[in-house]
């Protein structure tokens, strides 16, 4: 017998006692082991009624209208002014209702409560650089973006590693929980790598202070070299190249260096273009996968670079999803008026 069965059995008891014994509503409900006035509640329902079912409940009303939950989305969502408190949501619209209200609103709108993405700030100026970039190269197709070789730098630290989980419950700063760091006493390696739709190709320690001279020294002695050893493919014109604006990159020596070359084209990559350049998830998909190795000199940590280099370069269907991503990452600039991407 379920729950409702049971409780209609229990309402027939109530009225038979009362009816055929005329026996007190305090002895019913001790002979029953229910409360006086649930006895009470259903001798005066039969009564009035003769009907021991429950009644049709009547919907609840609630508790804000449609305008008020449309105002509570937008006041959730307006942009640099958005109101991301519940608290302060219910207070500045003036609602009465609660703030698990002004949640529920927000959640069925499937709108949820999360840590912001932290991005440098785009100016107007940035935001024009990049659409006008991604207008120009929107319909480039994938064999345009086979002939470039996307390059950076990057420092990496001894204590870099991938995210720490754990098995846990509500302990979050128990010991056993806790992935320590120390600043102190770790090493760093700046290197140079590049890569294409053909695969990672070589990456190179930078000794010392990063120069513009130092720069074109690599270019000269490392990069070229590469894409010989690489034996990069030839196409019908030159090799496309891209590095980001950095002060260094757009000296006057290098730009002197790539003006006086008739095989390597340096792409007019917009300002504040991080996220489209394919090597950036090289370099993250690297240190999420490392394990914590504390290397205590800067020639370990290069050869531990150099070993997760070349592990890397078995996957080149990873490298090639990366660089053909770039026709969606142009398309997601111009639908974001020159704004962040996902990627």
């Amino acid at each position: 017998m379920n729950r409702h069965d049971s409780s209609i059995v229990l309402r027939g008891q109530i009225v038979i006692l009362k009816k055929e014994h005329n026996y007190s509503n305090r002895e019913i409900a001790r002979r029953l082991g229910i409360s006086p006035s649930t006895v009470a509640l259903w001798i005066a329902r039969d009564e009035e009624s003769g009907v021991l079912t429950d009644l049709p409940r009547r919907p609840r009303q609630r508790a804000t209208t449609f305008e008020e939950d449309q105002r509570i989305i937008e006041a959730a969502t307006e942009g640099e002014h958005a109101i991301t408190n519940a608290v302060h949501l219910r207070n500045t619209l003036g609602l009465d209702a609660s703030v698990d209200t002004v949640r529920r609103r927000l959640h069925a709108a499937n709108l949820h409560c999360r840590v912001a993405a932290k991005k440098e700030l785009l100016t107007d100026a940035h935001r024009a650089s990049r659409l006008a970039f991604a207008e120009q190269h929107a319909n480039k197709r994938l064999d345009f973006w086979s002939q470039v070789i996307f390059c950076d730098e990057k420092t990496f630290r001894s204590s870099d590693h991938g995210r720490v989980r754990v098995w846990r419950d509500n302990t979050r700063y128990e010991p056993r929980n806790i992935c320590t760091e120390t600043r102190s006493g770790h090493v760093t390696c700046n290197v140079f790598g590049w890569i294409s739709m053909h695969g990672v190709g070589d990456v190179v320690k930078i000794e010392g202070r990063f120069t513009a001279e130092k720069y074109v020294d690599l270019l000269d002695n490392f990069l070229l070299p590469s894409l010989r050893d690489r034996h990069f493919p030839a196409h019908p014109g030159p090799i496309i190249f891209v590095q980001d604006r950095s002060p260094i990159h757009m000296a006057r020596v290098v730009r002197q260096w790539f003006a006086g070359r008739d095989d390597l084209v340096l792409l007019d990559w917009p300002s504040k273009g991080c996220d489209l350049n394919p090597i950036e998830h090289v370099w993250a998909y690297m240190v999420n996968g490392w394990e914590r190795q504390r290397e205590r000199r800067p020639d370990q940590l290069l050869a531990h670079i150099n070993r997760d280099w070349e592990i890397l370069r078995r996957k080149q269907d990873i490298i090639e999803n990366y660089v053909s991503s770039m026709p969606k990452r142009m398309r997601e600039v111009i639908e974001k008026e020159g704004g962040w991407t996902h990627y």
